[in-house]
């Protein structure tokens, strides 16, 4: 059987998937150390989603890629050094933010930052900033 590796729409739902706390479960059968789970998981939940919006928000300020052979989208992957950045190579992961599950973005952004040398990081960073319409 292959397991459910959908993300949790709700907290509920991660409840369930994790804890196997069905909605009808009563609260007066749960043990402290349930209790404390549901509010470590409560927390991290809420946290997950607030960080996979910002990452969403970011993104969504950059302009739109297009057929123009020298777009932003092209000048950030020269700037970088890494093809992560292109947007054919991050439209799994965005996809998959945007149904509340950043994980896999996050991850992405991270490695293609940590493998630019200081100078590319630099480029890459002017790029955005730029585009983002924070430097004129």
């Amino acid at each position: 059987m292959i397991p459910d590796v959908r993300q949790p729409e709700s907290l509920g739902d991660y409840l369930l998937q994790h804890m196997n706390l069905t909605p009808d479960f009563g609260a007066s059968s749960l043990s402290v150390e349930q209790i404390a789970d549901i509010a470590l998981i409560a927390t991290a939940h809420s946290a997950r989603y607030a960080a996979t919006s910002h990452l969403v928000s970011l993104l969504a300020a950059l302009p739109v890629p297009s057929d123009e052979p020298h777009d932003f989208w092209f000048q950030l992957w020269q700037a970088s050094g890494t093809p992560v950045l292109m947007p054919v190579n991050i439209k799994h992961q965005v996809l998959r933010a945007l149904d509340g599950d950043g994980a896999g973005l996050a991850d992405q952004l991270m490695t293609a930052v940590a493998d630019m040398d200081p100078k590319q990081r630099t480029t890459a960073a002017t790029d955005v900033i730029k585009e983002l319409d924070f430097v004129h």
